[in-house]
């Protein structure tokens, strides 16, 4: 599972052209898309299925390094600050 693991993150981190720097959130995001992926071991049902008894939710799945905006409160900016900067995604779709 460790070289399926690196492999994965390593394809990750490659096709969003991010730094290696990311590799923790890059290994988090490869084992979330394993359990929801399907399995010949388990007769193509995903870990997640198994283990819940409910099919995967393929709602909120985004594109692994997309650009995201990230909103502040009112109190974390000033007057003249961007209200919405963009920033790079670390994740492949919004933990649960």
């Amino acid at each position: 599972m460790n070289r399926t693991l690196l492999d994965r993150t390593r394809g990750m981190l490659n096709t969003a052209g991010l730094a290696k720097s990311f590799w923790a959130e890059a290994v988090k995001t490869t084992c979330y898309v394993i359990n929801r992926s399907p399995s010949v071991a388990i007769d193509l049902k995903t870990p997640m299925e198994v283990w819940t008894g409910q099919p995967a939710d393929y709602s909120r799945v985004h594109t692994f390094g997309s650009p995201v905006y990230v909103l502040y409160n009112e109190q974390e900016r000033s007057k003249l600050d961007s209200k919405n900067p963009e920033s790079v995604s670390s994740w492949a779709m919004l933990m649960e």
